[in-house]
């Protein structure tokens, strides 16, 4: 993953986001119901609270390939920093990396 992700991107998918496959259990309701053996994107840190307990973009369903990336944005904007689940050892971690990889493009461009 390290050849292909940014160090913040390796860091969420190896420390915080799992990838399931969607089963009788854990399958969606509402607007766009997912379906049984759907494969999805979730906090592995809440993943065994009662969704009405979880931050919000805690579980997606990415609908193609193509947007996974975007999913994985998707939680790190609105869930990670929201869930109180996700050890403070775990954030202060991303913080750091975030600071890094800005330190890192703002040096690009001076």
């Amino acid at each position: 993953d390290e050849s292909f992700l940014d160090p913040v991107h390796n860091f969420l998918r190896s420390a915080c986001v799992e990838v399931f496959v969607a089963s009788d259990h854990n399958a969606g309701r509402g607007a766009k119901p997912h379906q049984i053996g759907q494969v999805g994107l979730r906090c592995g840190h809440c993943k065994h609270i009662h969704r009405s307990k979880r931050a919000k973009q805690a579980v997606s369903y990415p609908s193609k390939t193509i947007n996974i990336f975007e999913s994985v944005r998707n939680f790190q904007r609105t869930h990670f920093e929201a869930c109180e689940y996700i050890p403070d050892a775990l954030k202060v971690r991303y913080k750091k990396l975030m600071c890094q990889m800005y330190r890192k493009i703002h040096q690009k461009y001076i």
